[in-house]
């Protein structure tokens, strides 16, 4: 939370873009894609951690950046540099992961779980837009294109996990460690406080906790699971998901 809470304080403008590299007390250069997917990825992962809408404004936030000045209107994803970054003689558009996941394989993930946390097209539509854009490549080998791949899952087949309850209390978090038990690649978790409203496409509109208790409930695609609240049996659901 402390590094990203300095990149946030001094390593972002006033306009709220982001800067590649901080050294000797001096934040530089315009930030490339990959800058924007990871810490919209980390962004997610402190939301889901804590619960704080914060971190999920901050993504959304940076992710409208990214739009603005790094996506091929043209042929969809984007590019690796802004459109006002220093001039060069062709702007990459990278998919390919190398020792690192590809800035558009992790833009893709990230997008796909904006999508299934606040029920906006436009992050599916986005989504959608990159695998269009790199489906001929990926066609002519898999190799190289894991988090592409993983990002074109989660997009149309994760697991949603919606836990109905008071971020904070014991119930809450017990429910909240059932799922951290269960490695499920592509899941979306969202803690949702009692009378928070969810967008109406999300499968899980309208779910309530049961008899005052946290309750979960796991979703694919447009059906959800009855209303558990127990650890034990969320966990048995899970691992038959």
């Amino acid at each position: 939370i402390e590094a990203f809470y300095f990149v946030v304080g001094q390593m972002t403008t006033e306009d709220g873009r982001l800067l590649h590299s901080f050294r000797a007390g001096r934040a530089r250069h315009v930030a490339v894609l990959d800058d924007y997917a990871d810490l919209g990825r980390a962004a997610l992962a402190l939301h889901e951690a804590t619960g704080e809408p914060a971190y999920l404004d901050r993504c959304r936030a940076w992710i409208e950046r990214v739009e603005t000045h790094y996506r091929d209107r043209e042929a969809g994803g984007y590019f690796l540099t802004a459109d006002d970054a220093d001039a060069l003689i062709r702007r990459a558009k990278i998919a390919e992961d190398a020792p690192l996941p590809s800035g558009n394989g992790t833009m893709l993930q990230v997008l796909a779980q904006l999508y299934h946390l606040t029920g906006d097209v436009s992050y599916r539509d986005r989504a959608s837009s990159i695998v269009a854009a790199f489906s001929g490549v990926v066609r002519r080998g898999l190799l190289g294109y894991s988090t592409l791949l993983n990002g074109a899952e989660t997009l149309r087949e994760a697991i949603q996990i919606v836990i109905v309850g008071a971020p904070n209390a014991a119930e809450t978090v017990a429910l909240r460690r059932a799922v951290y038990g269960v490695s499920l690649p592509g899941r979306v978790l969202s803690v949702v406080a009692p009378g928070a409203a969810l967008p109406a496409a999300h499968p899980a509109f309208g779910k309530t906790m049961v008899d005052g208790r946290a309750t979960a409930y796991v979703c694919r695609g447009t059906t959800c699971s009855l209303p558990l609240v127990e650890p034990e049996t969320l966990v048995r659901v899970l691992r038959g998901a």
